[in-house]
């Protein structure tokens, strides 16, 4: 809460970088990998700290929407007054926020706090009538209690629509007298969410929190394969699937290593964009045309891959990173762009 608090004192772009760097870790975890908040006790590799720092970041910043500012801070301090130099749980926060909304959360809490999961809201309907637009807005089970902001965008003029979505589907009426609209749903990352398909630029992470990560290290120089072996025990929570270097990307995550000339080799063969940047040591993510999100690491040498052993796993947010020396030289994320979804009288 703190980190993200002085994010949002240095401006909105920033926090909303924040917000969707957490779905992106978030939405990268098999259902499988995603543990409650009730179950987090400290972070031992990257998916419980997607779990129990970015998923509880999200679940307050919910709460903060839902109940208003007011009443958030006033429970905050309730929970720190009440509790501070003793052992406090969530049953005791929801109980500060309750007090301070005059609201029950037990279903608020029991699906957040307790329970496993991403919601996943979407747009299945927009009707435009004579004098207004109906949007239908669904979600499947589990039905998470939400307040989905629906951004509706009407002659270069942008509305939110905070809609209440606490069971499988739920309607909201804009007027929309003439003309065309267009909707976005959470384009600013407010909701604890899976993330659509292709929603937002690949980061390294969404292939490293894969579970059926496979891997594929180029052949050409023995000693680079061994620091690729050295990186991915470091870097990966499991194992992955060994993969062969004819095979295509498809619509699974992987994971390519090799030199310069063996990677750049391997892009041309498969088709895929080029290698752009360089350094002792570059690594980027990639969108497969197939759906399959890559994380590719080039490397000068052996001797340039293995120092940089340490620090790559600490950029697994970035969409690219180049080293030298073992240091970040440059990093950096591509934007995510919002999807509109058009809709016009007739």
């Amino acid at each position: 809460m703190a980190d993200y608090a002085l994010r949002e004192a240095q401006g909105d772009d920033g926090a909303r970088a924040m917000r969707l760097d957490w779905l992106r870790g978030l939405s990268a975890l098999s259902p499988a990998a995603h543990g409650s908040l009730a179950g987090f006790g400290g972070r031992t590799h990257d998916a419980s700290q997607a779990i129990g720092y970015h998923k509880a970041a999200l679940v307050f910043l919910m709460l903060r929407d839902t109940l208003g500012a007011t009443a958030f801070d006033s429970a905050l301090r309730d929970f720190w007054q009440t509790y501070r130099h003793r052992r406090a749980g969530w049953q005791d926060l929801r109980a500060a926020f309750e007090r301070a909304s005059g609201r029950d959360l037990g279903r608020y809490f029991a699906l957040w706090v307790d329970g496993g999961g991403l919601a996943a809201p979407s747009i299945t309907n927009a009707v435009a009538g004579p004098d207004r637009l109906t949007v239908t807005l669904q979600q499947p089970t589990p039905h998470y209690p939400l307040a989905v902001p629906l951004h509706v965008r009407i002659a270069g003029e942008t509305r939110v629509e905070r809609v209440a979505l606490h069971g499988a589907q739920t309607q909201v009426s804009v007027p929309l007298t003439a003309g065309c609209a267009e909707l976005a749903l959470d384009p600013d990352f407010r909701l604890a969410r899976r993330l659509a398909p292709g929603e937002a630029p690949p980061v390294l992470r969404e292939a490293t929190l894969d579970d059926a990560l496979g891997l594929t290290v180029l052949p050409g120089d023995e000693r680079l394969a061994t620091a690729a072996r050295t990186l991915t025990a470091q870097w990966l929570d499991r194992t992955p699937t060994i993969v062969d270097a004819a095979q295509a990307p498809g619509r699974a995550s992987r994971m390519v290593i090799g030199s310069f000339a063996a990677m750049d080799g391997w892009l041309a063969r498969h088709r895929l964009p080029a290698r752009d940047r360089d350094g002792e040591v570059v690594a980027w993510a990639l969108r497969a045309p197939a759906g399959g999100t890559l994380a590719l690491v080039a490397a000068r040498d052996a001797d340039a891959l293995a120092k940089a052993t340490r620090a790559l796993p600490h950029y697994g947010q970035q969409g690219w990173v180049t080293l030298a020396g073992g240091r970040a030289a440059t990093r950096g994320q591509w934007p995510a762009a919002t999807v509109w979804t058009k809709t016009c009288v007739r």
